[in-house]
């Protein structure tokens, strides 16, 4: 079982079918997370080079579900942008996330 540290690694880990820079190489890998459970289910690129990942963050206590959606905005190497997370009653997920034309994002 993975930690909260370790999760960003599955996400950020990213290699070539994401650009065409560099052939079967990591772009960068980073080590992101608290102590809440983060998981990510979506990463995508943004139209200035960085990326967008969505997917979910567990603030509950042991064995209380509160879990919302998290997207986190990335520079290209990595580094955090931004993150914004998002609730309403019960468990909210984020599965898919794209950029859309205004420069907004929209998540499913």
């Amino acid at each position: 079982m993975m930690n909260a540290r370790s999760i960003g690694v599955v996400a950020l880990t990213l290699c070539a079918g994401l650009t065409t820079s560099t052939a079967n190489a990591d772009i960068f890998q980073r080590i992101h997370g608290d102590e809440s459970r983060e998981i990510a289910y979506s990463i995508n690129t943004t139209d200035d080079g960085g990326y967008v990942t969505t997917g979910l963050r567990d603030f509950g206590a042991a064995g209380a579900a509160a879990e919302n959606v998290l997207i986190t905005k990335y520079f290209s190497d990595g580094s955090i942008e931004w993150q914004r997370a998002y609730f309403g009653a019960g468990r909210d997920v984020g599965y898919s996330v794209q950029q859309l034309g205004d420069g907004g994002y929209i998540v499913a």
